[in-house]
């Protein structure tokens, strides 16, 4: 699709220059090199440009040639105006010279950008090819400047998009806002991030399992620390780009511990270096390989579909605060809000962290993210997990183990799983009576059993059959016994347990980083993601395809 260049005449020309100046805000990065470029074509062609010529040339020399899309239109126009000047025309090869100069290629996206929506379209997919996020949104914001400067909007749209670029708003999100429906505007924006991250949303299949979707795996853990790079305020980012080597971990682990099942193997001996409790080592072993390949199926598919689902709703909302801010959010709460209940609850529980982001309340920003993607998006996930079978309960409880704090803090198992445990008994007190002769008895040994590795057996002594003289009153001391042991009724997937691991210990964590230690932050979120995986793993490698 090829769209027409608008004529350089005047009203065409003015429409230009003041379409520059409401855009000139939004596209400050186009115009790093202005002065520069407006002092090497004025002074190349100085004999055209004077100081008695029309300023409406002037002024789109400078407005227009600030935006690359404009560039031929710019030649053009300096061609034609320069043939009516007293000096005559200047030779094309002088003006030609001065836009190089000037950083205008002629050959290169700078010219495509004016006349042809296909090349601007094969610059994105260049863009995106090269890993290019910053270069592909500029490209974005130039094909919605190409489409409405050409005449690509009805007279209503053009309205409302002159509204919203006269209310801050960018062209691209203008663009969205003003042609698409919320709805469209959310599908629009998970298209926008999978190519971003290379994502084949085809080939995007939670059902398959681990093996076929690696490289999706993969491709969502290293988009996050890529947004983390464009804004480092997004700690919710930061704190997924961290945590991703150990998820990533866990699922290579539930996928081949499923196959060692599936092929009739010894589960137990492929998890002996994760360290379980014994009680739990007992149960899992009590369980057929078909329990534990069918449990262990149904966690490698729920977890792969719980990361689709977070990355759907999170990735997407990250990116689109970033290319447009509020605005989008808002778009992305509506165009999401279908079958909940209430509608209105949840858009207002979307827009919220980010209200509170902008206004510069990270840490409760943050939590709040944190909150709607445990909540809102899996805790139904892991419930189902909870409810499938005792073989899910299981490995789902073995799972609670080996989590662990990604900024160095407690464990899940360290801070939910293994809290002190006391008993205390209060004896009878003595009331001073005078007891008869009674007989012997030998009292029976208590037994105390703990749900880990330990237990307390307490003897109390025997009673002899020997006469008790009058007594005063004694007043017997409580009998306190503490120990610290394991409570296996804590998991990851009860929804309070996790939260309170996660806002207790692992949230701070991550802002605690990002206010005293920014750089080992940084640093952390860029670490090689397969020697992360790694440094993660339960299951032996000699267990692992």
């Amino acid at each position: 699709m090829t769209t027409h260049a608008v004529s350089a005449d005047t009203t065409s020309l003015r429409h230009f220059v003041d379409r520059g100046r409401s855009y000139q805000e939004h596209l400050q990065s186009l115009y790093a090199n202005l002065a520069q470029r407006r002092s090497v074509v004025e002074g190349a062609v100085s004999h055209q440009v004077e100081p008695q010529a029309p300023r409406l040339m002037a002024e789109l020399l400078v407005e227009a040639a600030s935006h690359t899309l404009f560039v031929e239109l710019v030649h053009d126009a300096l061609v034609a105006w320069s043939a009516s000047t007293p000096a005559g025309p200047a030779p094309p090869g002088v003006i030609d010279r001065s836009l190089v100069a000037a950083g205008f290629t002629p050959s290169g996206v700078d010219l495509t950008l004016a006349r042809d929506i296909e090349g601007l379209e094969a610059a994105l997919g260049e863009a995106l090819a090269a890993g290019d996020l910053l270069g592909a949104r500029r490209v974005r914001e130039l094909r919605a400047i190409a489409i409405e400067a050409n005449g690509g909007l009805t007279a209503d749209q053009q309205s409302r998009f002159d509204a919203l670029v006269a209310d801050r708003v960018a062209a691209y999100p203008a663009w969205l806002l003003t042609t698409r429906t919320p709805e469209e505007v959310v599908e629009q924006l998970r298209a926008d991030v999978y190519a971003e991250a290379g994502i084949d949303a085809d080939r995007w299949v939670p059902a398959l399992g681990v093996p076929h979707n690696t490289d999706t795996i993969e491709a969502v853990y290293r988009y996050y620390p890529r947004l983390y790079e464009v804004d480092p305020d997004m700690l919710w980012v930061a704190l997924a780009s961290i945590a991703a080597p150990q998820f990533y971990a866990g699922f290579a682990d539930i996928s081949d511990l499923r196959r060692v099942a599936s092929a009739g193997g010894d589960v137990i001996e492929a998890m002996e270096s994760a360290s379980l409790p014994a009680p739990l080592v007992a149960a899992l072993a009590g369980l057929t390989a078909e329990e534990a390949a069918e449990a262990l199926s149904l966690m490698e598919v729920t977890f792969l579909d719980m990361q689709r689902q977070i990355f759907d709703d999170m990735a997407v909302q990250h990116y689109a605060y970033q290319v447009g801010g509020l605005d989008l959010i808002e778009a992305f709460a509506h165009g999401t809000a279908g079958g909940q209940d209430p509608p209105l609850n949840y858009i207002e529980s979307t827009i919220e962290p980010w209200r509170l982001f902008e206004s510069g309340r990270l840490e409760e920003s943050t939590n709040a993210l944190v909150d709607r993607e445990q909540r809102r998006i899996i805790q139904d996930d892991y419930d189902d997990i909870w409810d499938h079978s005792a073989a899910s309960k299981l490995f789902v409880t073995a799972a609670g183990y080996t989590a662990a704090d990604p900024s160095g803090g407690p464990s899940f198992f360290e801070h939910v799983i293994t809290p002190r445990v006391r008993h205390e008994w209060d004896l009878p007190d003595f009331d001073g009576l005078v007891v008869g002769d009674v007989p012997a008895r030998e009292t029976p040994p208590i037994r105390i059993d703990g749900p880990g590795d330990w237990d307390l057996r307490w003897d109390p002594p025997d009673l002899p059959g020997l006469r008790v003289p009058d007594l005063p009153p004694v007043v017997t001391p409580e009998l306190r016994v503490e120990f610290e042991g394991w409570d296996l009724s804590a998991n990851v997937a009860n929804e309070e347990d996790r939260m309170r691991w996660i806002v207790d210990v692992v949230n701070p964590g991550v802002i605690g980083r990002w206010q005293h230690d920014p750089d080992g932050l940084t640093a952390q979120v860029h670490r090689d993601l397969a020697a992360e995986v790694e440094r993660y793993r339960q299951v032996p490698s000699v267990a692992r395809p």
